[in-house]
């Protein structure tokens, strides 16, 4: 076989794999009442993984839905593209196996996984208010299940939709240095005097400057990094909290001791009374009882 004939497989093959169109989500916001949807839009925003949501159900303060993110593929977009891909099985003498649009490659010696349009199931994501806190705050399903270009488009439209004055997220990763807590920020590049006095900051930077940073060779993955990443490009001020954790990505096991000293961090950051803060740590330690599985056990 010449250069040139492999060349021609090689383009045909590349026509046959799905487009990144393939993975493109509609994404939309809708706002349960609109007066007060307008009135906490820009208030900063509390993201946790769902792993992570006992902490917010563990906060001593009144909640209600504002807005519902929903997440839905473009079925007139998948239903071009897999018309797209049948005709050219048929122009290249192959529509005895239109239905298998994912083939074995020799070279590559790999098979496809599932078809995007057959992986992705709809989902909708709750943005909840906490009026007593002036924060908002979501609680991101597991989407091991989605592509990253869903998730990029979920993060990005999170952090352009919404802008929020700040970002308090909070993620999961292994932690050494006998450390139960770290932080990545990008206050150091985004810092409160290039902030407008109408967006004031809520976050007092000295509470986060206790803490260390995340070190190498240790990283944050999943919906929380792509939001840290996606608010810095967009120049919004953002702090990702960091617990101590084992196991795979969005099964981790959180460590006690970490939870602990989230509580005391959080109850700082949203200025909790004597007694408020023993509520949320009460609250905390039933929560973490009751969902052991949670906090500790080990992998079999």
């Amino acid at each position: 076989m010449s250069e040139l004939d492999n060349n021609d497989e090689i383009i045909q093959h590349q026509q046959q794999q799905p487009s990144y169109q393939s993975y493109l989500s509609t994404i939309e916001t809708q706002a349960k009442d609109d007066a007060i949807f307008a009135a906490n839009k820009l208030n900063p925003l509390l993201v946790l993984p769902y792993n992570l949501k006992f902490i917010l159900d563990s906060l001593p303060a009144e909640s209600e839905v504002i807005a519902t993110i929903s997440i839905k593929k473009d079925v007139a977009l998948l239903q071009k593209q897999k018309q797209k891909q049948k005709q050219l099985l048929i122009d290249n003498g192959d529509d005895d196996n239109e239905d298998e649009e994912f083939n074995y490659l020799e070279d590559e010696q790999l098979y496809s996984a599932v078809a995007p349009n057959e992986a992705f199931k709809p989902f909708a994501i709750d943005v909840i208010r906490i009026q007593e806190l002036q924060t908002n705050a979501i609680v991101v399903p597991n989407l091991t299940g989605s592509h990253p270009i869903t998730n990029n488009q979920l993060s990005k439209h999170i952090v352009q939709f919404w802008q929020p004055k700040e970002f308090l997220l909070i993620s999961p990763c292994t932690l050494n240095y006998n450390e139960s807590i770290g932080k990545l920020s990008n206050f150091a590049s985004i810092p409160k005097s290039s902030i407008s006095s109408s967006d004031e900051a809520q976050f007092n930077d000295s509470i986060f400057e206790q803490i260390s940073n995340l070190r190498p060779p240790h990283f944050i993955s999943g919906i929380t990094a792509l939001i840290m990443s996606a608010a810095t490009l967009n120049g919004i001020r953002a702090v990702n909290l960091i617990l101590d954790s084992e196991g795979a990505a969005s099964f981790e096991r959180i460590n006690n001791d970490s939870v602990i000293a989230a509580t005391k961090v959080i109850s700082e950051v949203f200025q909790l009374n004597e007694s408020k803060r023993e509520l949320f740590t009460e609250n905390i330690v039933k929560r973490s009882n009751l969902n052991s599985y949670v906090t500790s056990g080990m992998y079999i």
